[in-house]
């Protein structure tokens, strides 16, 4: 049987072009990530600490409130890691501060929504499921979600 030309899996290597634009409250720069005659939207992570190994032990690990590491590659010049992430767009923080993350996460009595508990929830699964996996999660958003909300929602959690 002869196979489609759009038909998957694809044949050949990624391709990616960083763009050297940083992400507005991100530490993340945008790129691209080519293969055949597919562009996507892509992120790259920089910096001395972004190991291969690092990427190695995450490339795997599939969670939903985890953003899935996709491509590690060395930069030319400095040969300094480089971590490719799917577009994220803006930042959780950002949106958590927005109105519409507002909406979503608090109801109109002043009391979290399930989204909000159904998120929590998630992120102390992600946190149990990668420890069981020998992962070490150094940062997770429930700090900034709370944080954020009780900056913006004065006597909330008082």
């Amino acid at each position: 049987m002869e196979k489609e030309d759009d038909e998957f899996p694809l044949e050949g290597k990624d391709k990616i072009v960083d763009s050297n634009n940083r992400v507005k409250e991100l530490k993340l720069f945008t790129a691209t990530c080519s293969m055949d005659r597919y562009d996507v939207s892509i992120m790259i992570k920089k910096g001395p600490g972004i190991t291969e190994d690092t990427y190695n032990l995450m490339k795997d690990f599939q969670h939903n409130t985890i953003i899935p590491h996709r491509n590690f590659y060395r930069d030319r010049d400095s040969n300094q890691g480089r971590l490719a992430i799917p577009d994220a767009g803006t930042s959780f923080k950002s949106w958590v501060g927005s109105s519409e993350g507002k909406d979503l996460l608090i109801d109109g009595n002043g009391n979290m929504s399930s989204l909000f508990k159904s998120m929590i929830i998630d992120i102390c699964d992600a946190v149990e499921k990668s420890s069981a996996k020998g992962i070490l999660i150094k940062k997770t958003l429930i700090g900034i979600i709370f944080t954020l909300q009780r900056k913006q929602l004065r006597g909330f959690f008082s």
